[in-house]
């Protein structure tokens, strides 16, 4: 379990590096932005079901569980970054109007 784990923070730091490299310092094209929520979403999910198995009792490793909820946050505000449930088109451009009066 822990070797699968580990294995998996490599991913994540992988999807990370992306992230950063592809989406934070240059403006993607929807079609990019479209494939980064998929992927985000199923990268998220899967480290939730990780966690349910690094939050058992029995798991016995408190540091890779914590490690594990640090990589699940780093995740959500990659995702959150560009795909904010709570933020619409509309609301995102009327807040632009306000900092940015033409």
């Amino acid at each position: 379990m822990h070797r699968h784990i580990l294995e998996w923070f490599d991913l994540c730091d992988r999807v990370l590096d992306i992230h950063r490299d592809n989406f934070v310092f240059r403006d993607p094209p929807p079609g990019e932005l479209a494939q980064h929520k998929i992927a985000l979403k199923a990268i998220i999910r899967t480290c939730l079901l990780i966690n349910a198995w690094a939050s058992d009792p029995e798991f016995e490793d408190a540091d890779l569980a914590a490690r594990l909820q640090i990589r699940i946050r780093q995740l959500k505000d990659a995702y959150e970054t560009f795909h904010d449930p709570e933020l619409s088109d509309e609301k995102a451009e009327h807040i632009l109007k306000q900092v940015f009066p033409e």
